[in-house]
């Protein structure tokens, strides 16, 4: 990620330092639609990042958790994970429902954190905490780059040479 902004800011820097382009209405829109596209192919690529880091974590927590014993604890994880990776993959369906859920059970899970802190596998309850902010912040980070393009849309100019 921060490779691609480098060579954007250098691209900019570079436009900057010669002569203004200035672009008609077709390229204008051309570009916004590059930036649109390239916004939503960023984002299908993190939205697999993140499901690929859910599913490892079910993987660890089942195998570090049930080589033990199972518990309620790791039962409200594993639900938590997996609403985080329907919160995720499909934002649009029962989003609300399954965020205040999502929620729910990380209360849940830092209750019985705060209850029962005897073992150190016990730690895993906040893992559900942070996977619910990061799909907060993955959500805002691709929502706030939605709406500077929609900015950037109504910002056009009709002529070339203006």
């Amino acid at each position: 990620m921060m490779s691609r902004l480098r060579k954007v800011d250098k691209s900019i820097l570079e436009q900057s330092s010669s002569e203004p382009v200035l672009l008609d209405t077709e390229d204008q829109t051309n570009l916004i639609n590059n930036l649109s596209i390239s916004n939503q192919q960023t984002y299908d690529k993190y939205v697999k990042y993140l499901s690929y880091l859910y599913i490892i974590q079910i993987m660890a927590i089942i195998t570090i958790q049930f080589l033990t014993k199972p518990k309620l604890i790791t039962l409200l994880i594993l639900l938590s994970i997996a609403l985080s990776v329907i919160n995720i993959k499909f934002p649009n369906y029962y989003s609300t429902y399954v965020k205040y859920m999502n929620w729910g059970i990380c209360i849940q899970c830092i209750v019985l954190l705060v209850m029962k802190i005897k073992e150190d596998r016990e730690i895993f309850c906040i893992l559900p905490v942070f996977n619910n902010i990061s799909v907060w912040c993955f959500r805002n980070w691709f929502e706030d780059m939605i709406q500077h393009v929609d900015q950037l849309d109504k910002l056009k100019y009709k002529f070339k040479n203006v």
